[in-house]
C-alpha cells in the first residue's frame, strides 16, 4: 500500500483513486475526510527536486491565501515530503463530477447495469444508448444535475465577487456529494487566483476557451465559457463542438479534436455544418430560458467574452429549470413538469404533486409569473420546505434558506411554519400574520391558498400553493 509523508510527518496511507486529469491525480486515503492530490506533468508524476520544491512554494501561498470560509473549496493543509503533491480535507462520500456522465463509465461498470422494463425496447436496438439512460437515471437524473450545476455556479460566484479565477473548470476537478440537491465543491484549488494580477493560461482539453487556446490570460469570462461547456455535456450527454463536423464526433468519445472549438456549435443558429442528433436533447434536458443562453455564450460569446451570460443569470435560470421537474413514479426519470402531458420516457401519468406559483402583485392584482416550483406527494411525505426565493426577491447567497415549511404529519390538518424576518405576510387575513405558526384543514389546503408578502424592498409577491391529482 503506498504512503506519503506530509511536512508535519503525517502518514497518509492511500485508498483508491478518485479523480484524475492532466495536471494531477486525487486519491482517498485511509484517514476519513482526507485526501491527497499528487500534481502531473503531462500526465506524469514529477520527480525533479527543483519542480517539487516550485510546486511546494506554490502551494504554501495558496494555503495563506485569505480564502473565505464560505466557498467551498477544498484547500491544501500541507505539502508532502518529497513529492509534488499536499493534503486537504473534502468530505467523506464525495465524488467527482465526472460520474454524472455516462461516457465515464467503465465496460466493466456498464456490463452490470440492469436495463429498466422501460428502456427494453431501446436496447435491442440500440444497447450502448439503453446503458448510457440508465445511467442516467441511477445517477440522479435530469433534476440532479440541475442542481448540481445550479450550486457549482454559486461556488464560482463566490470566487468572482472577490475578483478570483478557478481557471481549470472540468469534470474531474469538481466533486459533490449524493443529496438530491448536492454540495459542490471544487479540488483543484492550484491556480486559484485574483484576476487582476493574473498571466496564466492554463486550460483542460474538451473544455478550451476561445481566447485562452490563443494565448490570452484566463479570467472571469474564460471560466464562464468553461462552465458553459461542462452544463451542456452534463445535461445532454454531448459536448457542444463535438458534432458531424469533427472526425472524431462520437456518443461516448472522450478524444476530441483540440480544435473542436473552432468549428460552430452543435446548434448554432447561423451554421449547422457541425449538427449532431446525439444525446439527450431539445426539451428533455433544456429549457427554453437554457436554450437561449447556450446561444448567446456559444455564438455571440464565443469571440466577444463580454457577451457571456453571467454567473448570476445561469444560478437563477438553472435553479428555476430544476424547480420545474417532476419525478415519475413508475420510471424514477425526472422532465419538465409544463413541456409534457405524461412521462416522456415511459408514458405513465404524472403523479400527485404541490405546485406553487409566483407572481409579482400590485393593487390587487397578480402581475408577471416570476418562479414555478413542482415537487411530489406520495404517502411518504411529511414534510415540504419551500425556498426562500418564491416568496422574496431572488438571494444568490441565501438560494439554500427556507421560507415555508409545510407538515403533513396530521392526517386531516395541515400546519405551516414560516420563517419570518421584517416582511409582513397576509393569510386568510387583512391584516399581517403575528405568529409564524397557521394551520388549516386538509381538504381546505388541497383546494388551493393564497399568501401575500410585502417585503421589506417594497416588493409585494403573491403565491399561490395548491395540490394536483
Amino acid at each position: 500500500m503506498n504512503k506519503y509523508i506530509d511536512e508535519f510527518n503525517n502518514t497518509h496511507y492511500i485508498d483508491e483513486e478518485l479523480g484524475r486529469g492532466g495536471q494531477g491525480v486525487v486519491y482517498k486515503t485511509k484517514d476519513a475526510d482526507t485526501v491527497i492530490k499528487l500534481v502531473l506533468s503531462n500526465d506524469q508524476t514529477i520527480t525533479n527536486s527543483d519542480e517539487i520544491k516550485k510546486i511546494h512554494q506554490k502551494i504554501k501561498k495558496l494555503i495563506f491565501k485569505p480564502l473565505p470560509n464560505n466557498i467551498n473549496i477544498a484547500k491544501p493543509l500541507a505539502v508532502l515530503k518529497n513529492e509534488a503533491g499536499y493534503v486537504m480535507n473534502l468530505l467523506d462520500g464525495m465524488e467527482p463530477f465526472s460520474s454524472l456522465f455516462p461516457s465515464e463509465l467503465s465496460k466493466e461498470k456498464a456490463k452490470k447495469i440492469v436495463i429498466p422494463d422501460f428502456l427494453l425496447d431501446l436496447s435491442q436496438n440500440d444497447e450502448r444508448s439503453a446503458i448510457y439512460f440508465t445511467y442516467y437515471l441511477e445517477t440522479g437524473g435530469l433534476r440532479k444535475r440541475l442542481y448540481s450545476l445550479s450550486r457549482l455556479a454559486i461556488t464560482l460566484y463566490r470566487l468572482h465577487i472577490r475578483g478570483l479565477i478557478y481557471f481549470d473548470i472540468s469534470h474531474n476537478n469538481i466533486f459533490l456529494n449524493q443529496d438530491d440537491i448536492p454540495l459542490v465543491y471544487l479540488i483543484d484549488a492550484d491556480n486559484i487566483e485574483y484576476e487582476s494580477i493574473n498571466k496564466n493560461v492554463i486550460f483542460t482539453p474538451n473544455f478550451e476557451v476561445p481566447e485562452v487556446v490563443r494565448g490570452e490570460a484566463n479570467s472571469l469570462y474564460s471560466d464562464i465559457f468553461a462552465f458553459g461547456i461542462l452544463s451542456f455535456l452534463t445535461l445532454t450527454t454531448t459536448h457542444p463542438f463535438n458534432g458531424s463536423g469533427n472526425k472524431e464526433s462520437d456518443w461516448d468519445s472522450d478524444t476530441y479534436s483540440k480544435q473542436q472549438w473552432e468549428l460552430p456549435w452543435i446548434e448554432d443558429g447561423n451554421d449547422n455544418s457541425n449538427k449532431s442528433k446525439a444525446g439527450l436533447r431539445h426539451n428533455l434536458a433544456i429549457t427554453n430560458e437554457l436554450d437561449l443562453l447556450f446561444h448567446k455564450l456559444f455564438e455571440e460569446g464565443k469571440d466577444d467574452k463580454f457577451k457571456r451570460p453571467t454567473l448570476p443569470i445561469w444560478i437563477e435560470t438553472l435553479e428555476k429549470a430544476a424547480t420545474k421537474t417532476i419525478k415519475c413514479n413508475n420510471c424514477k426519470m425526472s422532465y419538465y413538469d409544463e413541456i409534457f402531458e405524461k412521462c416522456p420516457y415511459c408514458d405513465s401519468k404524472k403523479p400527485k404533486r404541490l405546485i406553487v406559483k409566483s407572481y409579482l402583485y400590485k393593487d390587487g392584482q397578480k402581475l408577471k409569473e416570476r418562479w414555478k416550483y413542482i415537487t411530489e406527494i406520495t404517502d411518504n411525505t411529511k414534510r415540504i420546505e419551500l425556498p426562500m426565493y418564491l416568496f422574496k426577491s431572488f438571494d444568490i447567497l441565501k438560494i439554500d434558506d427556507t421560507f415555508l415549511e409545510i407538515n403533513f404529519i396530521k392526517k386531516t390538518r395541515v400546519d405551516l411554519y414560516f420563517e419570518k424576518e421584517k416582511e409582513n405576510i397576509y393569510f386568510q387575513s387583512k391584516t399581517p400574520m403575528v405568529n409564524t405558526r397557521k394551520g388549516i384543514g386538509l381538504t381546505k389546503f388541497e383546494e388551493g391558498i393564497k399568501i401575500i408578502i410585502e417585503d421589506v424592498k417594497n416588493t409585494t409577491i403573491l403565491v399561490e400553493i395548491e395540490i394536483v391529482k
